[in-house]
């Protein structure tokens, strides 16, 4: 009979193995976002079990988001996956049904996952946040009144601090650490460039690039007053110039940077929210949450340096 349980400790390097044979991808991806997690609970990795194999598995990632200008427990799912034989045997349904019993245990407001599996998690209560994105072109070079720099470690606590004042006003950043900023961040973080004007860090950005060729905003803040999509400009034609190319394409989240006026628009569905916990909730995370599942995304952002 196939069991229902938390993952023991001396089973984390099978869960390893069980993660990286599914997805298909390096193990050291896997073991990083675990070690390099300051809220790793082992509690939180859901297995099913045939037998002393694991064969099946979801992990509830413990996180805070900004909702509404609220900080928000939430329950991150991730590494949902099933060893192919055992497919078709509603694994990942008791899992996820497991998964929601343990975060509520622990009283978590909200839920967060990402897939294209629309219907499979919508049966379990999660719901699409559309998140829309822009695209235009950033010209190599140009520092406007900036000076622009790749990041150093002696940046980091400045730019945890301007983090911290910009990300409450969107819907989704994810709330960050001293501790999260040392590991997390950092092990994940690529291509970052910092401006400041006289002395003083006024923003930053991470960028990616997609395998495509084109590049996407990773991670990004902004001090009161600069124009995020000037910024934004500076920073990446900085980065491309840097490399030795031509002018690129950029993927930018569109709440982020209002004055920036895309050439082209595009909609991501792969955000998927539920409340799990509706008592833990205030009046104001409530009421950004239902935007979330509306129509009205204006403020929903996400930084992929953050996925999971």
């Amino acid at each position: 009979m196939i069991q229902i349980r938390t993952l023991h400790l001396n089973e984390l390097p099978a869960w390893f193995d069980l993660v990286t044979a599914v997805f298909g991808v390096p193990r050291a991806y896997f073991e990083r976002h675990w070690s390099n997690d300051p809220w790793k609970d082992l509690n939180g990795i859901r297995v099913a079990v045939d037998e002393g194999q694991l064969v099946a598995t979801v992990r509830v990632f413990r996180r805070r988001l900004w909702l509404g200008g609220v900080s928000v427990e939430t329950g991150g799912v991730g590494e949902v996956c099933t060893r192919p034989e055992y497919r078709g045997r509603g694994l990942s349904g008791a899992l996820l049904e497991d998964a929601l019993r343990f975060m509520t245990e622990q009283h978590m407001a909200l839920s967060l996952l990402f897939s294209g599996l629309h219907e499979h998690y919508g049966r379990y209560g999660w719901s699409v946040a559309p998140l829309e994105l822009g695209v235009t072109m950033v010209e190599p070079g140009g520092a406007g009144p900036y000076e622009v720099r790749q990041v150093e470690p002696a940046d980091r606590a400045e730019l945890a601090l301007l983090y911290e004042q910009f990300a409450p006003r969107f819907d989704g950043p994810l709330v960050r650490s001293p501790e999260y900023w040392a590991s997390w961040w950092e092990a994940e973080q690529h291509n970052t460039w910092v401006a400041r004007s006289d002395g003083t860090l006024v923003g930053y950005v991470s960028l990616r690039q997609r395998s495509t060729g084109d590049l996407q905003v990773d991670d990004f803040a902004a001090a009161p007053g600069p124009d995020t999509g000037a910024l934004l400009r500076d920073l990446a034609g900085a980065a491309v110039a840097a490399g030795g190319t031509a002018q690129r394409r950029i993927y930018y989240p569109l709440a982020a940077f209002p004055g920036l006026e895309p050439l082209e628009r595009a909609v991501v569905t792969g955000a998927m929210y539920r409340v799990v916990c509706p008592d833990a909730l205030c009046s104001e995370a409530a009421r950004a949450f239902d935007r979330l599942r509306g129509v009205q995304v204006d403020r929903h952002v996400w930084w992929p340096v953050d996925g999971f």
